[in-house]
């Protein structure tokens, strides 16, 4: 394999290793979109479980009630409760078969009935079939299992109940024992969502240790090969550039060696090949050259025996003297033939016209000797190089006597010359190309290591740098020239460089080491990732040592947010657990009372007096419900941004007097002395929402009676200015001598959903809702609530402010509270609606029944429907008054029948019936065509002073 790599080129190893970052990358997305659909898989799971928990809930309800009523209506709701966890009981021991056995189909189905998505089900499957071996799934499939027993235990225990209905001695033990059975499921049911909560922790751990891992093994692999590349390329140039210096200097003997089978190697095996040519074309030009030498020196000796010398006499006007046997062999003239002849008979024609013959005699006359290189022609006109010597022949006397003329046939040196001449401009050609092809690729290669998101560093035993790639630049700020050839230490700073003093020896050493370092560069924060592996030479020799910076900041952050959204989201469960918990018991407690009270009623035992009663206690957990229900919906505005502050002027007194009127009485009722105290400052006209005050005086005030077991609730209001702001703070200061608060219970009452004690709730009442409401509300107002002081057993003193608005110039006059009238009860006041015709549609029977009561007195001919559709056509063909609309109804909803009869131009006022409270539910009825919206449960005051004011012609 790593064979085949050397041999590769280098374009397919660049696919390789871009190959490698794809797989990596891929890779990791598929196993963290597989993560997630096995964590919804859990989700759905514990939903399921939710569904199964309320249905056995519902059961145990019902039984009970059955028990107390002898109602086969609850009977018959329990077994349709059961079946809900019977089918879930049927999916799970089909699935606990083996995978090749189980019916899907009827898993399907199943888990349809208990509720679950039918978009979620294969992943359930697909998690209960393929993981049910880990522990976790097994102790969850165990907690259900468990949990399935004991419902048919609850399923026996129901028969023997309807079977012994009327025997009370037998009833009382079986109720004993389904009090048990609940206590152990509601323990099974936490264990299962435990269990899947606790696997999906495990698996966000291994799904990020796997991440985490491949990341780190493909990143070494990918630096790894990246820097062996770059080892191997940055080795071949330089071996390549030896070889190319020497043999510009003439040394021959120099062999270039790359290994591998690229484009280096190809590169090495032409320039090795072209230094062999030269080479030998320089030893043939020698061995001529040496020849050359030795005729010379012996030439007095073999003139007239050597053949390829033409030695020939001329005098003084360059005619021919003599003629040796060399001449005769060369111009091919006879010796009788060529004497007396100008020697200018042996250049070519061109040279004659240019009077070369007669340049060359000048030249010998002045120096002595004259020496050229020309194309002569023999006696049959063929032309050949030739070297021609003219050496002068002087007399005694010095004087020029004739000449010397030496001719040499150099036609072959010339094409020699012309051929090596060529050669050199070939090979010139292919060096110069070879080079530019090598610092190409090294362009290339520095281009790909400038492109690498990481920070690369070649440093060298003397931890000199050596090479840096435009990353590493950045990193430090620094231009490349400035960091070459520069310590290590030198361009990372003191602090920096700390971290690796001890470790560079370990590498150089062979180790390979990676650091998390922490730093401050350029006054940023930086967390970089260092990993140092030693560098290698082609023959094993550690030579220094490759650093590649990385970084991971963001990494660190991104961990850092998911563990702390991790913490968030297991607080937030905590939280929404115990306000569930608290919900359920604020829900059950009073609607307990209603049904319990509403059963005993039915008895014809109860005296006329205890049933009075026990109507003004079921109207006042009646009432209860609808402040816990209020209290959700406003914090759940305030929570959304969706609360609408609408301030008017308001009289300060009527704050005073609705203190005295709702709250006074409730205070004389314990013995509690509530006074109120206003200071002469205090406006007599505030700019406020008055809704929204009253209910924050009412929350604080009322808590403060509500926790105060004797002694007193002082109120005192005054008005705060502050010179650098425009508005005044109107302030009430509310203490009491109550219960008081530890100091951990203090820090946590304005929480959403807390309160001081999950004991106060079973002893006092309430949300848990009513502080932190309030104290938002009065941030709405422009002010807050604070807790100002607590003691335990000695009471607690809050302060309520707002914003006043702008003060009127009229101050609130001071009056005693106990001086206020106490309201009294008035009257219902009398309705005549005798010549009305009204039009009821409601499908709820129980609301029908009230409604029908409401208006029995009032004399009015009430027509009753259970749906839209027989509103429409009821309306469309008999004549009525007025319609009293449901939204919510079978076969047709109260929006689609309005918008029906409005298309049929129906002019009658309609009104809208609906248990949506909401402001915005209000406003939708209203631009649906509705004339007004009564909200459920519905007032018997508001529903017939809304019928009178829009039938008042008529009942007039």
């Amino acid at each position: 394999m790593l064979r085949k790599w050397n041999n590769s080129s280098i374009s397919k190893k660049m696919v390789v290793i871009v190959s490698i970052i794809f797989i990596l990358a891929v890779t990791q997305i598929y196993l963290i979109i597989y993560s997630l659909s096995i964590l919804i898989s859990v989700r759905t799971l514990i939903h399921g479980e939710g569904v199964w928990s309320k249905s056995q809930k519902n059961a145990v309800q019902l039984i009970y009630q059955y028990t107390f009523s002898k109602d086969d209506y609850f009977l018959k709701n329990f077994y349709q409760d059961i079946e809900i966890i019977k089918a879930d009981k049927v999916a799970r021991i089909e699935l606990s078969k083996p995978y090749s056995e189980i019916n899907f189909d009827l898993v399907r189905s199943s888990l349809l009935i208990g509720k679950i998505k039918e978009s979620e089900i294969d992943g359930v499957i697909h998690l209960l079939t393929r993981y049910r071996k880990i522990s976790y799934v097994q102790k969850a499939l165990a907690s259900w299992e468990y949990g399935d027993n004991h419902i048919s235990d609850l399923v026996e225990i129901a028969e023997k109940i309807k079977k012994n209905i009327n025997d009370k001695t037998k009833i009382k033990p079986l109720l004993g024992e389904i009090q048990k059975i609940n206590s152990l499921l509601t323990i099974s049911e936490s264990l299962f969502s435990e269990y899947l909560i606790e696997g999906s922790r495990w698996l966000e751990k291994v799904i990020s240790y796997i991440l985490i891992s491949m990341i780190i093994i493909f990143g070494y692999i990918i630096m790894h090969i990246v820097f062996k590349f770059g080892e191997h390329i940055l080795s071949s140039l330089k071996d390549l550039s030896t070889v190319a210096t020497q043999f510009g200097r003439g040394n021959f003997n120099v062999h270039a060696v790359v290994s591998g089978s690229d484009e280096f190697f190809d590169l090495s095996q032409s320039l090795n090949k072209a230094i062999y040519n030269l080479k030998s074309m320089d030893q043939i030009q020698k061995t001529n050259e040496i020849a050359l030498r030795k005729i010379n020196e012996n030439n007095s000796l073999m003139v007239h025996s050597v053949k390829d010398y033409a030695f020939i006499s001329l005098d003084e006007t360059g005619q021919v003297l003599s003629w040796n046997s060399g001449a005769k062999s060369i111009f091919g003239y006879e010796e009788n033939r060529i004497l007396g002849e100008c020697s200018s008979v042996f250049y070519k024609p061109d040279s004659q016209a240019k009077n070369i013959f007669l340049s060359e005699l000048k030249k010998a006359r002045s120096t002595g000797r004259s020496e050229s290189e020309v194309i002569c022609q023999t006696m049959s006109g063929s032309g050949f190089w030739a070297n021609m010597s003219f050496n002068t022949a002087y007399s005694i006397n010095n004087e020029v006597v004739g000449f010397t003329l030496i001719v040499k046939d150099i036609s072959e040196k010339v094409k020699h010359k012309i051929e090596l001449k060529k050669n050199n401009s070939e090979l010139e050609a292919k060096v110069n190309f070879r080079t530019a092809e090598i610092q190409f690729r090294e362009l290339q290669l520095r281009q790909i290591t400038d492109a690498l998101p990481v920070s690369v560093c070649q440093i060298d035993l003397d931890q000199r740098v050596i090479f840096v790639n435009e990353s590493f630049c950045q990193l430090f700020g620094t231009a490349k020239e400035k960091i070459l050839n520069q310590k290590l230490a030198d361009i990372l700073g003191k602090s920096l460089y700390s971290n690796f003093e001890n470790n560079i020896p370990k590498v150089i050493a062979g180790q390979k080491i990676n650091l998390d370092i922490s730093f401050r560069h350029n006054k940023t924060n930086l967390i970089h990732l260092f990993s140092m592996v030693p560098d290698v030479n082609d023959i094993g020799e550690i030579v220094g040592l490759i650093l590649v910076a990385s970084d991971i900041k963001k990494y660190k952050e991104i961990e850092s947010e998911l563990k702390k959204a991790k913490e968030n989201a297991d607080i937030a469960n905590e939280t929404k657990s115990a306000f569930l918990a608290n919900m359920s018991h604020e829900i059950r407690t009073p609607l307990g009372a209603v049904l319990g009270f509403s059963e005993i009623i039915l008895n014809d035992e109860v005296s006329g007096m205890q049933k009075q009663n026990m109507i003004g206690a079921i109207k006042r957990n009646g009432q209860l419900l609808s402040n816990v229900i209020n209290d959700i919906l406003d914090l759940s505005k305030v929570e959304a941004g969706k609360l609408e502050i609408e301030k008017t002027n308001l009289f300060f007194d009527e704050i005073i007097k609705d203190i005295k009127s709702l709250l006074n009485l409730k205070a004389t009722e314990k013995g509690i002395q509530l006074s109120v105290y206003a200071d002469e400052n205090v406006p007599a006209v505030i700019k406020t929402d008055p809704l929204r005050l009253r209910q924050i005086l009412l929350n604080i005030i009322g808590n403060a009676i509500k926790f105060t077991r004797h002694g007193e609730v002082d109120v005192k209001i005054s008005l705060i200015t502050d010179s650098k702001q425009k508005n005044s703070k109107l302030a009430f200061v509310i203490k009491d001598t109550g219960a008081g608060m530890s100091l951990e219970q203090a820090q946590k009452i304005f929480a959403p959903f807390a309160q001081a004690d999950v004991s106060t709730t079973r002893k006092y009442g309430g949300s848990g809702l009513g502080l932190i409401l309030s104290k938002k509300l009065a941030n709405a107002l422009g002010g807050d609530v604070v807790l100002n002081k607590t003691e335990m057993l000695r009471g607690s003193t809050f302060t309520v402010t707002i914003d006043a608005g702008v003060p009127s110039t009229k101050n609130f006059k001071k009056f005693d509270l106990n001086q206020l009238p106490v309201p009294i009860d008035y009257q219902d006041e009398k309705f005549d609606f005798k010549n009305l015709r009204i039009l009821l549609a409601e499908d709820s029977q129980d609301n029908q029944f009230i409604i029908t009561h409401f208006l029995k007195a009032s004399g009015a001919d009430l027509k009753i429907v259970s749906n839209g559709q027989e509103c429409v056509d009821l309306a469309l063909t008999e004549k009525f008054d007025l319609i009293l609309l449901d939204l919510q109804m079978p076969v047709m909803g109260g929006f689609d029948a309005i918008s029906r009869l409005l298309k049929e131009n129906y002019s009658k006022p309609i009104i809208a019936l609906t248990a949506h409270a909401m402001k915005e539910d209000r406003k939708q009825c209203l631009l649906a065509g509705f004339k007004d919206h009564l909200s459920k449960p519905i007032s018997r005051q508001s529903l017939l002073k809304s019928i009178q004011f829009w039938t008042s012609e008529k009942v007039s």
